[in-house]
């Protein structure tokens, strides 16, 4: 599965019978329990020989430090690597195909992003338990915990799916009941850019995942959300019309281009990236106390 949005287009089409129970299933630990030498298996047979040499190299030579010891990563893959999503989808892909290809009884609907699988069951509540089972002993490290549909409703990633009545799905944003509402603030010391960016970002959400009948409700709550965090309703505004026009435009991809990456200064940053732009050099900027931790 590509994304949310990507996933929310195919619920749109699905149709459930009475007795068809929403499930999700997520591994526990994926990252640090990759068993690397049935990694790098699937690697071999995906690529070749020295695509598979450079990936063992880079696997496998993993040190980190702790309390003034250094240790070697002699388990999974490393948290933070570029290497590391790449790695997981390639094993869990082969897993998922082992998995179900071992299995008596196929799920209706099976989408899987990273460690996160959602599924559709139609054979009932004792065979979802063998079914459970069957996954969990694939493999001594790789093991599953199983979340089922509570009132008809299952949050899976950003997303809260429920039943309706006619056998289709609705879809709206889910947050989690410890999620506090805190963005960036109006008044944090940031390009004005990054903090329109923020708006941007969860009105393109709401529009994205949210369906016809949650929208409005979506996005008066973030417009009050947007306002306690120190921006102006009209800003918030701006954002979802940006998102819906964005999302109404077929964008063709452009050539991508070396910029600068600079230090935030209020007053004088913004100057040199008006500067940038007159020749079409793209910029992109952190706050200065994050560059001098890094110094």
């Amino acid at each position: 599965m590509k994304d949310s949005a990507s996933f929310i287009n195919e619920l749109k089409g699905i149709k459930l019978d009475p007795d068809d129970i929403l499930v999700s299933f997520d591994v526990v630990s994926l990252y640090t329990r990759i068993p690397i030498k049935e990694a790098l298996e699937v690697i071999y047979r995906l690529t070749n020989p020295d695509t598979m040499h450079l990936v063992e190299i880079c696997l496998t030579s993993t040190f980190f430090c702790f309390e003034d010891e250094f240790f070697e990563q002699t388990c999974g893959v490393a948290m933070g690597s570029s290497l590391s999503p790449i790695v997981a989808n390639l094993f869990m892909e082969d897993f998922e195909a082992k998995s179900l290809a071992s299995t008596r009884l196929l799920p209706k609907l099976w989408r899987r992003y990273v460690d996160d699988t959602n599924f559709i069951w139609s054979h009932g509540q004792e065979e979802l338990d063998r079914f459970f089972n069957h996954l969990n002993c694939q493999s001594s490290v790789i093991k599953f915990t199983m979340e089922k549909e509570i009132d008809g409703c299952l949050p899976f990633l950003d997303i809260l799916i429920s039943k309706n009545i006619d056998g289709s799905l609705s879809h709206l944003v889910f947050r989690k009941k410890t999620h506090t509402e805190q963005y960036l603030h109006a008044d944090s010391h940031h390009f004005p850019a990054q903090k329109m960016g923020v708006l941007n970002t969860l009105a393109t959400r709401a529009l994205r995942i949210s369906d016809n009948k949650s929208f409005d409700k979506e996005s008066s709550h973030l417009l009050n959300v947007f306002v306690e965090n120190g921006y102006s309703r009209c800003l918030g505004q701006k954002a979802f019309l940006k998102a819906s026009k964005n999302a109404s435009i077929n964008k063709e991809e452009k050539e991508r281009r070396l910029g600068v990456h600079l230090p935030y200064v209020q007053g004088t940053t913004d100057k040199i990236a008006r500067i940038l732009k007159r020749y079409d050099i793209p910029s992109t900027f952190r706050p200065l106390n994050t560059i001098r931790k890094s110094l």
